[in-house]
């Protein structure tokens, strides 16, 4: 998965995630996405040109709908970070679970440099955890009913650095960007998804858990949370918000990033 090099970078805090990357594969699937508008918006200008008599009816509808399209897929990529979360069946902590993520989120936050981040809870009984965006600014790490009790300290302190190092670098936001495309996909699909993770989705998947544990006290706790709980993280039917975020969980809900690949890549540390 990542070569000496890449943990290298890693370790001196430098993040995998170029930016290039980034932009190359938003591009790509919201490029798609304009495409999609264009083509109904081409149909209804052209049929109001000409009802209305305007000469050139056909090629005047080309750059309108072009434009149209531009402009509403740029809208989307901007507001999906508002959009994370919707559609999340949420329920409230007990308190002695928030009092644990408080300590650890103004400890780790401050050694990963994130500040201001939220913590929720969802109502799945499965095993997970992830990192959402509420809001454009407002990181939140979200945690699945199963998991409020099931944690030793050392774990619990695993996945949240886990989660930080995922919104540090800005996987949370960018993975945010693309789960609005896939609530899309579903929508118009019936709910029908790909059966796995992109490549570069996957990538991600195992950077993030490189990443989360080089800032804790106990490298080898992520590992263990991840031979401890991985068979149990879709005991139950998967819900919805959980396939089309898929890439931004601690457990993938699509195929493509091997757990034990993951593990392995991480008793190697």
């Amino acid at each position: 998965m990542l070569d000496n090099l890449d943990k290298g970078a890693i370790w001196a805090g430098q993040p995998l995630l170029e930016p290039s990357e980034r932009r190359l594969e938003a591009l790509t699937g919201y490029g798609v996405l304009a495409g999609v508008i264009a083509i109904p918006t081409f149909v209804g200008v052209a049929i109001v040109s000409l009802a209305v008599g305007s000469g050139g009816a056909f090629l005047r509808a080309v750059p309108i709908a072009l434009a149209i399209a531009i402009v509403l897929s740029f809208i989307a990529y901007l507001t999906s970070p508002r959009l994370d979360m919707g559609g999340f069946e949420l329920v409230e902590p007990d308190a002695y679970f928030v009092s644990r993520l408080e300590g650890l989120l103004e400890g780790l936050g401050a050694v990963v440099g994130v500040e201001d981040v939220g913590f929720a809870m969802v109502d799945f009984a499965g095993v997970n955890v992830g990192s959402f965006y509420k809001g454009r600014n407002r990181p939140v790490i979200v945690f699945t009913r199963g998991a409020q009790d099931v944690f030793s300290r050392v774990e619990l302190e695993a996945v949240v650095a886990r989660e930080l190092a995922r919104i540090k670098a800005g996987a949370a936001l960018f993975d945010a960007r693309l789960a609005l495309l896939r609530r899309i996909v579903m929508s118009v699909s019936g709910g029908a998804l790909p059966k796995s993770l992109s490549v570069h989705a996957a990538e991600r998947v195992g950077i993030a858990d490189v990443t989360g544990v080089s800032v804790t006290r106990y490298p080898p706790a992520l590992a263990q949370v991840l031979e401890r709980f991985g068979t149990l993280a879709t005991g139950e039917m998967v819900p919805r918000y959980m396939r089309y975020s898929a890439s931004a969980w601690l457990f993938p809900a699509l195929g493509g990033a091997s757990l034990q690949a993951r593990i392995q890549e991480l008793r190697t540390l």
